[in-house]
Protein backbone atom coordinates (compact mmCIF):
# COMPACT_ATOMS: atom_id res chain seq x y z
CA UNK A 1 0.00 0.00 0.00
CA UNK A 2 1.31 3.46 -0.67
CA UNK A 3 -0.01 7.42 -0.19
CA UNK A 4 2.62 8.56 -2.65
CA UNK A 5 4.87 8.21 -6.06
CA UNK A 6 6.96 5.07 -5.79
CA UNK A 7 8.59 2.03 -7.16
CA UNK A 8 9.22 -1.13 -5.36
CA UNK A 9 12.31 -3.46 -6.90
CA UNK A 10 12.36 -7.20 -5.76
CA UNK A 11 14.40 -9.38 -7.49
CA UNK A 12 13.67 -13.44 -7.72
CA UNK A 13 14.86 -16.21 -10.13
CA UNK A 14 12.62 -17.88 -12.25
CA UNK A 15 12.09 -20.94 -13.92
CA UNK A 16 11.36 -21.56 -17.86
CA UNK A 17 7.63 -20.51 -18.70
CA UNK A 18 7.02 -18.58 -15.23
CA UNK A 19 3.88 -16.45 -15.05
CA UNK A 20 3.47 -12.94 -12.43
CA UNK A 21 0.13 -12.64 -11.36
CA UNK A 22 -0.68 -9.55 -9.18
CA UNK A 23 -3.89 -7.13 -8.62
CA UNK A 24 -3.97 -3.34 -8.46
CA UNK A 25 -6.92 -1.36 -6.89
CA UNK A 26 -7.40 1.72 -5.18
CA UNK A 27 -9.28 1.55 -1.82
CA UNK A 28 -12.41 2.39 -1.09
CA UNK A 29 -12.21 5.54 1.21
CA UNK A 30 -10.12 7.55 -1.72
CA UNK A 31 -12.71 6.18 -4.06
CA UNK A 32 -14.82 9.74 -4.07
CA UNK A 33 -11.72 12.04 -3.63
CA UNK A 34 -10.96 15.03 -5.88
CA UNK A 35 -8.22 13.79 -7.86
CA UNK A 36 -7.49 12.14 -11.41
CA UNK A 37 -6.51 8.41 -12.11
CA UNK A 38 -3.75 6.12 -10.62
CA UNK A 39 -1.06 4.64 -12.90
CA UNK A 40 0.11 1.72 -11.92
CA UNK A 41 3.07 -0.53 -14.37
CA UNK A 42 5.36 -3.37 -13.80
CA UNK A 43 8.75 -3.26 -15.17
CA UNK A 44 10.57 -6.44 -15.87
CA UNK A 45 14.44 -5.72 -16.12
CA UNK A 46 13.63 -2.22 -16.89
CA UNK A 47 11.30 -3.63 -19.47
CA UNK A 48 7.69 -2.20 -19.32
CA UNK A 49 4.99 -5.09 -19.38
CA UNK A 50 2.02 -4.15 -17.87
CA UNK A 51 0.27 -0.60 -17.36
CA UNK A 52 -2.90 -0.15 -15.74
CA UNK A 53 -4.96 3.15 -15.24
CA UNK A 54 -7.22 3.13 -12.62
CA UNK A 55 -10.05 5.76 -11.94
CA UNK A 56 -12.40 4.09 -9.35
CA UNK A 57 -14.14 7.93 -9.03
CA UNK A 58 -15.13 8.07 -13.10
CA UNK A 59 -15.11 4.31 -13.39
CA UNK A 60 -17.63 2.47 -11.31
CA UNK A 61 -15.68 -0.64 -12.80
CA UNK A 62 -12.66 0.00 -11.05
CA UNK A 63 -14.12 -0.21 -7.69
CA UNK A 64 -12.50 -3.94 -6.91
CA UNK A 65 -9.20 -5.70 -7.29
CA UNK A 66 -8.25 -5.74 -10.55
CA UNK A 67 -6.47 -8.98 -11.47
CA UNK A 68 -3.49 -8.84 -13.87
CA UNK A 69 -0.83 -11.44 -15.46
CA UNK A 70 2.90 -11.27 -17.28
CA UNK A 71 3.85 -14.70 -18.78
CA UNK A 72 6.02 -15.74 -20.03
CA UNK A 73 8.97 -13.85 -18.17
CA UNK A 74 12.40 -14.48 -18.93
CA UNK A 75 14.44 -17.49 -16.85
CA UNK A 76 17.13 -16.35 -14.64
CA UNK A 77 17.27 -13.29 -12.46
CA UNK A 78 15.31 -10.97 -12.56
CA UNK A 79 14.37 -7.48 -11.12
CA UNK A 80 10.76 -6.95 -11.10
CA UNK A 81 9.62 -3.11 -10.51
CA UNK A 82 6.21 -2.31 -9.14
CA UNK A 83 5.34 1.54 -9.68
CA UNK A 84 2.80 3.85 -8.63
CA UNK A 85 2.16 7.16 -9.88
CA UNK A 86 -0.84 9.81 -8.77
CA UNK A 87 -2.09 12.55 -10.62
CA UNK A 88 -1.19 15.70 -9.98
CA UNK A 89 -4.49 16.86 -8.88
CA UNK A 90 -5.09 14.01 -6.17
CA UNK A 91 -6.26 14.67 -2.89
CA UNK A 92 -6.26 11.73 -1.08
CA UNK A 93 -3.28 9.40 -2.29
CA UNK A 94 -4.19 5.60 -1.44
CA UNK A 95 -2.97 2.95 -4.16
CA UNK A 96 -1.52 -1.28 -3.72
CA UNK A 97 -0.61 -4.12 -5.52
CA UNK A 98 -2.38 -7.08 -4.31
CA UNK A 99 -0.44 -10.47 -4.07
CA UNK A 100 2.51 -10.21 -6.42
CA UNK A 101 3.30 -13.87 -7.10
CA UNK A 102 5.44 -15.18 -9.23
CA UNK A 103 5.01 -19.28 -10.29
CA UNK A 104 5.92 -21.95 -12.82
CA UNK A 105 4.75 -25.59 -13.95
CA UNK A 106 5.65 -28.58 -12.05
CA UNK A 107 7.84 -30.80 -14.41
CA UNK A 108 5.55 -33.46 -13.58
CA UNK A 109 1.91 -34.05 -13.37
CA UNK A 110 0.28 -31.34 -11.03
CA UNK A 111 -1.14 -32.06 -7.94
CA UNK A 112 -4.07 -30.35 -6.62
CA UNK A 113 -6.05 -30.43 -3.30
CA UNK A 114 -9.43 -28.56 -2.95
CA UNK A 115 -10.49 -28.32 0.71
CA UNK A 116 -14.22 -27.32 0.81
CA UNK A 117 -15.97 -25.78 4.08
CA UNK A 118 -19.55 -25.51 4.36
CA UNK A 119 -20.50 -23.95 7.21
CA UNK A 120 -23.14 -24.74 10.07
CA UNK A 121 -23.83 -28.75 8.16
CA UNK A 122 -24.88 -30.91 10.62
CA UNK A 123 -24.36 -34.68 9.49
CA UNK A 124 -27.98 -35.56 9.63
CA UNK A 125 -29.43 -33.19 7.10
CA UNK A 126 -27.45 -34.82 4.54
CA UNK A 127 -28.99 -37.88 1.91
CA UNK A 128 -25.86 -39.53 2.10
CA UNK A 129 -25.98 -39.63 6.30
CA UNK A 130 -29.82 -40.75 6.46
CA UNK A 131 -31.77 -37.76 5.47
CA UNK A 132 -34.94 -38.47 4.22
CA UNK A 133 -35.46 -34.71 2.15
CA UNK A 134 -33.80 -34.14 -0.85
CA UNK A 135 -31.08 -31.64 0.62
CA UNK A 136 -28.07 -33.37 -1.31
CA UNK A 137 -28.09 -34.76 -4.29
CA UNK A 138 -24.65 -33.86 -5.66
CA UNK A 139 -23.14 -34.42 -2.50
CA UNK A 140 -24.65 -37.83 -2.52
CA UNK A 141 -23.45 -38.61 -5.58
CA UNK A 142 -20.16 -37.21 -4.50
CA UNK A 143 -20.17 -39.81 -1.69
CA UNK A 144 -20.49 -42.60 -4.08
CA UNK A 145 -16.89 -42.04 -6.00
CA UNK A 146 -15.25 -41.13 -2.65
CA UNK A 147 -14.70 -42.06 1.16
CA UNK A 148 -17.57 -40.83 3.43
CA UNK A 149 -16.53 -40.83 7.23
CA UNK A 150 -19.70 -41.71 9.61
CA UNK A 151 -18.56 -40.32 12.44
CA UNK A 152 -16.44 -36.88 11.76
CA UNK A 153 -16.51 -34.93 14.90
CA UNK A 154 -15.83 -31.52 15.27
CA UNK A 155 -13.54 -29.96 17.75
CA UNK A 156 -15.37 -26.57 18.22
CA UNK A 157 -19.12 -26.08 17.75
CA UNK A 158 -18.38 -22.45 16.21
CA UNK A 159 -16.57 -21.34 13.02
CA UNK A 160 -13.44 -19.62 14.40
CA UNK A 161 -12.07 -22.16 16.77
CA UNK A 162 -13.32 -25.46 14.49
CA UNK A 163 -11.47 -23.50 11.35
CA UNK A 164 -8.68 -22.69 13.20
CA UNK A 165 -8.20 -26.36 14.52
CA UNK A 166 -8.78 -27.67 10.68
CA UNK A 167 -5.61 -25.40 9.72
CA UNK A 168 -3.49 -25.74 12.99
CA UNK A 169 -4.06 -29.36 14.03
CA UNK A 170 -4.54 -28.20 17.36
CA UNK A 171 -7.27 -28.35 19.97
CA UNK A 172 -8.31 -24.28 20.36
CA UNK A 173 -6.87 -24.15 24.12
CA UNK A 174 -3.74 -24.96 22.04
CA UNK A 175 -4.23 -22.68 18.90
CA UNK A 176 -5.93 -19.93 21.46
CA UNK A 177 -8.15 -18.47 18.80
CA UNK A 178 -11.81 -18.48 19.88
CA UNK A 179 -12.49 -14.58 20.39
CA UNK A 180 -13.28 -11.67 18.03
CA UNK A 181 -10.24 -10.02 19.66
CA UNK A 182 -7.78 -13.05 18.18
CA UNK A 183 -5.49 -13.49 15.87
CA UNK A 184 -3.52 -16.87 15.21
CA UNK A 185 0.18 -16.55 16.34
CA UNK A 186 2.88 -16.61 13.87
CA UNK A 187 5.02 -19.18 16.22
CA UNK A 188 2.08 -21.92 15.24
CA UNK A 189 2.37 -23.91 11.35
CA UNK A 190 -0.50 -24.08 9.20
CA UNK A 191 -1.55 -26.15 6.59
CA UNK A 192 -1.78 -23.53 3.76
CA UNK A 193 1.92 -22.67 5.26
CA UNK A 194 3.39 -25.97 4.87
CA UNK A 195 1.95 -26.61 1.30
CA UNK A 196 3.30 -22.99 0.18
CA UNK A 197 6.94 -23.81 1.52
CA UNK A 198 6.59 -26.94 -0.32
CA UNK A 199 5.78 -25.14 -3.55
CA UNK A 200 2.60 -25.08 -3.84
CA UNK A 201 0.39 -22.14 -4.93
CA UNK A 202 -1.91 -21.77 -1.90
CA UNK A 203 -5.97 -19.86 -2.65
CA UNK A 204 -8.45 -19.13 -0.52
CA UNK A 205 -12.14 -17.88 -1.13
CA UNK A 206 -14.04 -17.79 1.74
CA UNK A 207 -17.28 -16.00 3.13
CA UNK A 208 -15.96 -13.35 5.40
CA UNK A 209 -17.13 -13.69 9.36
CA UNK A 210 -15.16 -15.61 11.65
CA UNK A 211 -13.01 -16.77 8.72
CA UNK A 212 -11.69 -13.54 7.58
CA UNK A 213 -8.03 -12.81 7.35
CA UNK A 214 -8.32 -10.57 10.04
CA UNK A 215 -7.80 -14.39 12.36
CA UNK A 216 -4.84 -15.22 10.64
CA UNK A 217 -6.59 -17.35 8.51
CA UNK A 218 -4.45 -15.53 5.37
CA UNK A 219 -1.55 -16.99 7.16
CA UNK A 220 0.53 -19.34 4.39
CA UNK A 221 -1.92 -18.28 1.39
CA UNK A 222 -0.62 -16.66 -1.45
CA UNK A 223 -4.39 -15.06 -2.28
CA UNK A 224 -6.89 -14.51 0.53
CA UNK A 225 -10.33 -13.69 -0.69
CA UNK A 226 -12.53 -12.39 2.06
CA UNK A 227 -15.41 -11.77 -0.10
CA UNK A 228 -17.70 -8.49 0.70
CA UNK A 229 -20.22 -8.87 3.54
CA UNK A 230 -23.28 -6.52 3.80
CA UNK A 231 -25.86 -6.14 7.20
CA UNK A 232 -27.87 -9.88 6.85
CA UNK A 233 -26.41 -10.32 2.93
CA UNK A 234 -23.61 -13.06 2.64
CA UNK A 235 -20.50 -13.31 0.25
CA UNK A 236 -22.34 -14.55 -3.28
CA UNK A 237 -21.74 -18.43 -2.63
CA UNK A 238 -21.89 -19.02 -6.35
CA UNK A 239 -19.08 -16.31 -6.89
CA UNK A 240 -17.05 -17.73 -4.35
CA UNK A 241 -17.18 -21.18 -6.00
CA UNK A 242 -16.34 -19.70 -9.19
CA UNK A 243 -13.72 -17.87 -8.60
CA UNK A 244 -11.77 -21.01 -6.64
CA UNK A 245 -12.48 -22.82 -10.32
CA UNK A 246 -11.40 -19.85 -12.28
CA UNK A 247 -8.30 -20.23 -9.73
CA UNK A 248 -7.64 -23.57 -10.52
CA UNK A 249 -8.03 -23.88 -14.30
CA UNK A 250 -5.46 -20.99 -14.65
CA UNK A 251 -3.01 -23.02 -12.63
CA UNK A 252 -3.79 -26.51 -13.79
CA UNK A 253 0.32 -26.85 -14.66
CA UNK A 254 1.08 -25.91 -10.95
CA UNK A 255 0.01 -27.54 -7.88
CA UNK A 256 -2.30 -26.23 -6.04
CA UNK A 257 -4.31 -26.08 -2.62
CA UNK A 258 -7.36 -24.61 -2.60
CA UNK A 259 -9.57 -23.48 0.44
CA UNK A 260 -13.53 -22.97 -0.61
CA UNK A 261 -15.42 -22.04 2.30
CA UNK A 262 -19.38 -20.43 2.34
CA UNK A 263 -21.28 -19.00 5.02
CA UNK A 264 -24.51 -20.04 2.89
CA UNK A 265 -26.36 -22.64 5.50
CA UNK A 266 -25.35 -20.11 7.99
CA UNK A 267 -27.97 -18.03 9.55
CA UNK A 268 -29.64 -15.49 8.09
CA UNK A 269 -31.67 -18.08 6.63
CA UNK A 270 -33.07 -16.37 3.60
CA UNK A 271 -33.44 -19.15 1.12
CA UNK A 272 -34.92 -18.48 -2.56
CA UNK A 273 -38.47 -19.78 -3.52
CA UNK A 274 -37.09 -21.86 -5.72
CA UNK A 275 -35.37 -23.97 -3.11
CA UNK A 276 -37.73 -23.39 -0.35
CA UNK A 277 -41.03 -25.08 -2.21
CA UNK A 278 -38.39 -27.96 -2.46
CA UNK A 279 -39.10 -27.95 1.82
CA UNK A 280 -41.94 -26.12 3.12
CA UNK A 281 -45.19 -27.11 4.05
CA UNK A 282 -47.93 -25.80 1.49
CA UNK A 283 -50.53 -25.59 4.26
CA UNK A 284 -47.88 -23.75 7.11
CA UNK A 285 -49.20 -20.48 7.72
CA UNK A 286 -45.89 -18.67 8.01
CA UNK A 287 -46.18 -17.03 11.41
CA UNK A 288 -42.42 -17.47 10.75
CA UNK A 289 -41.27 -15.33 7.85
CA UNK A 290 -38.48 -17.02 4.90
CA UNK A 291 -36.66 -14.56 6.17
CA UNK A 292 -35.01 -15.60 9.99
CA UNK A 293 -32.42 -13.28 10.36
CA UNK A 294 -30.25 -14.70 13.13
CA UNK A 295 -30.19 -16.77 16.39
CA UNK A 296 -31.83 -13.75 18.36
CA UNK A 297 -35.32 -13.71 16.14
CA UNK A 298 -35.51 -17.32 16.75
CA UNK A 299 -35.58 -16.92 20.08
CA UNK A 300 -39.30 -15.79 20.11
CA UNK A 301 -39.88 -18.83 18.63
CA UNK A 302 -38.66 -21.37 20.84
CA UNK A 303 -40.21 -19.21 24.19
CA UNK A 304 -39.80 -20.98 27.37
CA UNK A 305 -40.67 -24.01 29.44
CA UNK A 306 -44.37 -22.72 29.64
CA UNK A 307 -44.87 -22.13 25.90
CA UNK A 308 -42.46 -24.14 23.56
CA UNK A 309 -42.47 -23.48 19.85
CA UNK A 310 -45.31 -24.98 18.04
CA UNK A 311 -44.24 -27.91 16.47
CA UNK A 312 -44.84 -26.18 12.53
CA UNK A 313 -42.92 -23.51 13.45
CA UNK A 314 -40.07 -25.76 14.38
CA UNK A 315 -40.26 -27.69 11.11
CA UNK A 316 -40.33 -24.13 9.09
CA UNK A 317 -37.05 -23.63 10.29
CA UNK A 318 -35.70 -26.82 9.61
CA UNK A 319 -37.14 -25.93 6.24
CA UNK A 320 -35.45 -22.92 6.01
CA UNK A 321 -32.03 -24.39 6.66
CA UNK A 322 -32.52 -27.43 4.32
CA UNK A 323 -33.12 -24.67 1.38
CA UNK A 324 -29.87 -23.15 1.96
CA UNK A 325 -28.32 -26.90 2.42
CA UNK A 326 -29.83 -27.56 -1.45
CA UNK A 327 -28.87 -24.02 -2.66
CA UNK A 328 -24.66 -24.82 -1.51
CA UNK A 329 -24.79 -28.51 -2.61
CA UNK A 330 -25.96 -27.45 -6.47
CA UNK A 331 -22.86 -25.10 -5.53
CA UNK A 332 -20.65 -27.62 -4.68
CA UNK A 333 -22.03 -29.66 -7.98
CA UNK A 334 -20.49 -27.11 -10.10
CA UNK A 335 -17.59 -27.06 -8.48
CA UNK A 336 -17.49 -31.16 -9.13
CA UNK A 337 -18.16 -30.71 -12.41
CA UNK A 338 -15.53 -28.02 -12.98
CA UNK A 339 -13.14 -30.08 -12.13
CA UNK A 340 -14.33 -32.47 -14.23
CA UNK A 341 -14.60 -30.56 -17.55
CA UNK A 342 -10.73 -28.88 -17.05
CA UNK A 343 -9.50 -32.84 -16.55
CA UNK A 344 -8.51 -32.10 -13.33
CA UNK A 345 -10.68 -35.34 -11.52
CA UNK A 346 -7.48 -37.31 -11.23
CA UNK A 347 -4.81 -35.14 -9.83
CA UNK A 348 -6.82 -33.90 -7.33
CA UNK A 349 -7.64 -34.68 -3.59
CA UNK A 350 -11.10 -33.82 -2.81
CA UNK A 351 -12.29 -32.99 0.61
CA UNK A 352 -15.36 -31.73 1.82
CA UNK A 353 -16.63 -30.99 5.46
CA UNK A 354 -18.01 -29.04 7.63
CA UNK A 355 -16.71 -26.99 11.37
CA UNK A 356 -19.93 -27.77 13.29
CA UNK A 357 -24.08 -27.96 12.66
CA UNK A 358 -27.00 -26.17 14.05
CA UNK A 359 -29.31 -26.66 16.55
CA UNK A 360 -33.12 -27.31 16.12
CA UNK A 361 -34.53 -27.61 19.41
CA UNK A 362 -32.87 -31.00 20.32
CA UNK A 363 -31.37 -29.46 23.41
CA UNK A 364 -33.76 -26.06 23.98
CA UNK A 365 -32.59 -23.57 21.17
CA UNK A 366 -33.09 -23.15 17.55
CA UNK A 367 -31.18 -22.02 14.77
CA UNK A 368 -28.65 -21.92 17.06
CA UNK A 369 -24.74 -23.28 17.66
CA UNK A 370 -21.82 -22.29 19.71
CA UNK A 371 -23.39 -23.56 23.84
CA UNK A 372 -23.63 -27.07 23.76
CA UNK A 373 -21.52 -30.24 22.76
CA UNK A 374 -24.57 -32.25 21.97
CA UNK A 375 -23.97 -34.38 18.20
CA UNK A 376 -26.24 -31.94 16.26
CA UNK A 377 -23.12 -29.47 16.99
CA UNK A 378 -20.26 -32.18 16.58
CA UNK A 379 -21.27 -34.71 14.26
CA UNK A 380 -20.42 -33.35 10.86
CA UNK A 381 -19.92 -34.89 7.23
CA UNK A 382 -16.74 -35.80 6.09
CA UNK A 383 -16.06 -37.24 2.44
CA UNK A 384 -12.91 -37.40 0.80
CA UNK A 385 -12.07 -38.13 -2.61
CA UNK A 386 -8.75 -39.02 -4.63
CA UNK A 387 -7.85 -41.23 -7.61
CA UNK A 388 -5.92 -44.02 -5.62
CA UNK A 389 -8.48 -44.43 -2.74
CA UNK A 390 -11.54 -46.83 -2.35
CA UNK A 391 -14.92 -45.12 -3.66
CA UNK A 392 -18.19 -45.60 -2.35
CA UNK A 393 -17.13 -47.00 1.14
CA UNK A 394 -18.12 -45.81 4.42
CA UNK A 395 -15.82 -45.57 7.31
CA UNK A 396 -17.03 -46.03 10.77
CA UNK A 397 -15.30 -44.86 14.03
CA UNK A 398 -14.01 -41.24 15.21
CA UNK A 399 -12.08 -38.73 13.56
CA UNK A 400 -11.58 -35.34 14.17
CA UNK A 401 -10.62 -31.53 11.79
CA UNK A 402 -7.26 -32.45 13.87
CA UNK A 403 -6.92 -35.08 11.30
CA UNK A 404 -7.24 -33.56 8.14
CA UNK A 405 -4.06 -31.64 7.64
CA UNK A 406 -1.91 -34.30 8.42
CA UNK A 407 -4.12 -36.24 5.57
CA UNK A 408 -3.53 -33.71 2.94
CA UNK A 409 0.26 -33.61 3.79
CA UNK A 410 0.46 -37.38 3.53
CA UNK A 411 -1.22 -37.52 0.10
CA UNK A 412 0.78 -35.28 -1.43
CA UNK A 413 3.80 -37.14 0.32
CA UNK A 414 4.79 -33.74 2.15
CA UNK A 415 6.08 -34.21 5.87
CA UNK A 416 3.81 -32.43 8.95
CA UNK A 417 5.27 -30.39 11.47
CA UNK A 418 6.11 -31.80 14.07
CA UNK A 419 3.38 -29.04 16.04
CA UNK A 420 0.35 -30.51 14.42
CA UNK A 421 -1.28 -33.70 16.95
CA UNK A 422 -3.95 -34.82 14.27
CA UNK A 423 -3.24 -37.90 12.59
CA UNK A 424 -3.31 -38.73 8.87
CA UNK A 425 -6.54 -41.15 7.55
CA UNK A 426 -4.81 -42.49 4.87
CA UNK A 427 -3.95 -45.77 5.97
CA UNK A 428 -7.69 -45.70 7.93
CA UNK A 429 -9.38 -44.99 4.57
CA UNK A 430 -7.47 -47.95 2.85
CA UNK A 431 -8.50 -50.02 5.97
CA UNK A 432 -5.58 -50.95 7.46
CA UNK A 433 -5.60 -48.61 11.01
CA UNK A 434 -8.40 -48.01 13.24
CA UNK A 435 -9.77 -44.51 13.79
CA UNK A 436 -9.52 -42.80 16.75
CA UNK A 437 -10.28 -44.01 20.29
CA UNK A 438 -11.94 -40.91 21.25
CA UNK A 439 -12.45 -37.28 20.08
CA UNK A 440 -11.65 -33.72 22.20
CA UNK A 441 -14.35 -31.13 21.70
CA UNK A 442 -14.03 -27.79 23.25
CA UNK A 443 -16.36 -25.11 23.68
CA UNK A 444 -14.37 -21.96 24.96
CA UNK A 445 -16.74 -18.96 24.03
CA UNK A 446 -19.70 -19.49 25.80
CA UNK A 447 -18.16 -21.53 29.18
CA UNK A 448 -15.09 -23.92 29.96
CA UNK A 449 -16.99 -27.03 28.88
CA UNK A 450 -14.77 -30.19 27.02
CA UNK A 451 -16.45 -33.12 25.91
CA UNK A 452 -14.49 -36.70 26.05
CA UNK A 453 -16.60 -38.52 22.63
CA UNK A 454 -16.09 -42.43 22.47
CA UNK A 455 -17.61 -44.74 19.67
CA UNK A 456 -20.52 -45.51 21.93
CA UNK A 457 -20.50 -42.97 25.08
CA UNK A 458 -20.12 -39.03 26.15
CA UNK A 459 -18.64 -37.24 28.82
CA UNK A 460 -19.29 -33.51 28.66
CA UNK A 461 -17.88 -31.21 31.70
CA UNK A 462 -18.96 -27.62 31.79
CA UNK A 463 -17.51 -24.52 34.25
CA UNK A 464 -19.36 -21.83 33.93
CA UNK A 465 -16.84 -19.23 34.15
CA UNK A 466 -18.37 -16.42 31.60
CA UNK A 467 -22.12 -15.27 33.21
CA UNK A 468 -21.35 -11.96 34.06
CA UNK A 469 -19.52 -11.76 30.20
CA UNK A 470 -22.57 -12.66 29.21
CA UNK A 471 -24.82 -10.43 31.59
CA UNK A 472 -22.98 -7.77 29.88
CA UNK A 473 -23.74 -8.89 26.20
CA UNK A 474 -27.54 -9.25 26.77
CA UNK A 475 -27.97 -5.81 28.59
CA UNK A 476 -28.05 -4.84 25.25
CA UNK A 477 -30.75 -7.24 24.01
CA UNK A 478 -33.14 -6.41 26.74
CA UNK A 479 -36.11 -8.20 24.71
CA UNK A 480 -33.88 -11.60 25.17
CA UNK A 481 -33.09 -11.71 28.73
CA UNK A 482 -35.58 -13.31 30.31
CA UNK A 483 -35.60 -16.46 28.03
CA UNK A 484 -31.45 -16.43 27.64
CA UNK A 485 -30.14 -15.61 30.71
CA UNK A 486 -31.23 -19.05 32.40
CA UNK A 487 -29.95 -20.36 29.52
CA UNK A 488 -26.52 -18.47 29.51
CA UNK A 489 -25.90 -18.72 33.52
CA UNK A 490 -26.69 -21.89 34.75
CA UNK A 491 -25.27 -25.05 33.51
CA UNK A 492 -24.92 -28.61 34.99
CA UNK A 493 -21.22 -29.93 35.74
CA UNK A 494 -20.83 -33.32 34.28
CA UNK A 495 -22.81 -35.09 31.85
CA UNK A 496 -22.73 -38.95 30.50
CA UNK A 497 -24.70 -40.76 27.44
CA UNK A 498 -24.76 -43.83 26.58
CA UNK A 499 -25.11 -43.16 22.67
CA UNK A 500 -25.91 -46.59 22.11
CA UNK A 501 -29.19 -46.53 23.41
CA UNK A 502 -29.89 -42.27 23.62
CA UNK A 503 -28.22 -41.32 20.38
CA UNK A 504 -30.00 -37.62 21.13
CA UNK A 505 -28.58 -37.44 24.47
CA UNK A 506 -31.50 -37.09 26.29
CA UNK A 507 -30.76 -38.94 29.59
CA UNK A 508 -28.15 -37.77 31.46
CA UNK A 509 -26.02 -40.57 33.43
CA UNK A 510 -23.87 -39.74 34.91
CA UNK A 511 -25.20 -39.72 38.49
CA UNK A 512 -25.21 -43.27 37.82
CA UNK A 513 -21.85 -43.43 36.10
CA UNK A 514 -19.36 -42.22 38.28
CA UNK A 515 -16.37 -44.43 38.05
CA UNK A 516 -16.63 -43.36 33.99
CA UNK A 517 -17.03 -39.87 34.95
CA UNK A 518 -13.95 -39.71 36.82
CA UNK A 519 -12.08 -41.96 34.06
CA UNK A 520 -12.82 -39.17 31.36
CA UNK A 521 -12.26 -36.35 33.44
CA UNK A 522 -8.87 -37.66 34.34
CA UNK A 523 -8.03 -37.77 30.53
CA UNK A 524 -9.51 -34.46 29.70
CA UNK A 525 -7.81 -32.70 32.37
CA UNK A 526 -4.38 -34.21 31.47
CA UNK A 527 -5.26 -33.14 27.72
CA UNK A 528 -5.94 -29.87 28.34
CA UNK A 529 -3.14 -29.14 30.64
CA UNK A 530 -0.79 -30.31 27.77
CA UNK A 531 -2.55 -27.92 25.40
CA UNK A 532 -2.56 -25.08 28.03
CA UNK A 533 1.89 -25.94 27.98
CA UNK A 534 1.75 -25.44 24.49
CA UNK A 535 -0.23 -22.34 24.01
CA UNK A 536 2.18 -20.69 26.52
CA UNK A 537 5.44 -21.49 24.23
CA UNK A 538 3.39 -20.50 20.90
CA UNK A 539 2.95 -17.14 22.62
CA UNK A 540 -0.86 -17.14 23.03
CA UNK A 541 -3.01 -15.47 20.68
CA UNK A 542 -2.24 -12.05 19.12
CA UNK A 543 -5.13 -9.04 18.92
CA UNK A 544 -6.94 -9.12 15.73
CA UNK A 545 -8.37 -5.84 14.70
CA UNK A 546 -12.55 -6.09 14.76
CA UNK A 547 -14.40 -7.76 11.92
CA UNK A 548 -17.61 -6.05 13.34
CA UNK A 549 -19.24 -5.66 10.10
CA UNK A 550 -18.66 -9.52 8.98
CA UNK A 551 -19.65 -10.62 12.37
CA UNK A 552 -22.80 -8.21 12.55
CA UNK A 553 -24.13 -9.47 8.87
CA UNK A 554 -23.79 -12.93 10.36
CA UNK A 555 -25.84 -12.02 13.87
CA UNK A 556 -23.59 -12.78 16.62
CA UNK A 557 -23.99 -10.96 19.27
CA UNK A 558 -21.91 -8.00 20.27
CA UNK A 559 -18.41 -9.08 21.82
CA UNK A 560 -17.63 -6.82 25.05
CA UNK A 561 -14.06 -8.25 25.61
CA UNK A 562 -11.54 -5.74 25.66
CA UNK A 563 -7.88 -6.87 24.51
CA UNK A 564 -5.50 -7.82 27.58
CA UNK A 565 -2.22 -9.05 27.19
CA UNK A 566 -1.47 -12.65 26.26
CA UNK A 567 0.22 -13.61 29.16
CA UNK A 568 -2.58 -12.17 31.07
CA UNK A 569 -5.37 -13.88 29.27
CA UNK A 570 -3.94 -17.11 29.08
CA UNK A 571 -3.55 -17.50 32.70
CA UNK A 572 -6.84 -15.92 33.69
CA UNK A 573 -8.26 -19.01 31.30
CA UNK A 574 -6.02 -21.62 32.50
CA UNK A 575 -7.03 -20.15 36.27
CA UNK A 576 -10.92 -21.08 35.42
CA UNK A 577 -10.23 -24.12 33.56
CA UNK A 578 -8.58 -25.42 37.02
CA UNK A 579 -11.26 -28.21 38.42
CA UNK A 580 -12.23 -26.88 41.78
CA UNK A 581 -12.72 -30.32 43.54
CA UNK A 582 -13.94 -32.82 41.03
CA UNK A 583 -17.73 -32.23 39.99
Amino acid sequence: VTSSDSSTEVRVTAAAGSRLDFAVGVPDEAWNRDGGPVTFTVRVNGEERARRVVDPRANTGDRHWIEQSIEPLPAGSLAIQLGVAFSKEETCPRAAFGAPIVSAPVAGPARHVVLVSLDTLRADHVGCYGYDKPTSPRIDALALESVRFEDMIANAPETLESHMSLFTSLLPTAHGCYKSTHRLSPKIPTLAGTLSNAGFLTAGFVGNGFVASVFGFDEGFDRYDDGVMKEYAKVDTRQTFDSALEFLGKNADRDTFTFVHTYEIHTPYAPSPDYMKLFEDPAYDHKIPDFLKFYPDAVDIFGDADHPPRPEDVRHVIALYDAGIRKTDECVGRLVDGIAAKGLADSTLFVLLSDHGEEMMEHGTLANHGRSLYDELLRVPLIVRAPNLPRGQAVKGLVSHLDIAPTILEWLDVPSPREFTGRSLMDVMRGGARPNEYVISEDVTTFRRASLRRDATKYIRTRNVEADRYVKILAGYKRYQKKLLPMYTTSRGEEYYDLLADPREANDLAPMRQAACDGDLAIVNLILAANWAKRKVFGGSLHAESNSAGLKALGYLSDVDQPKKVEEEIDEEQREDIPRGKR
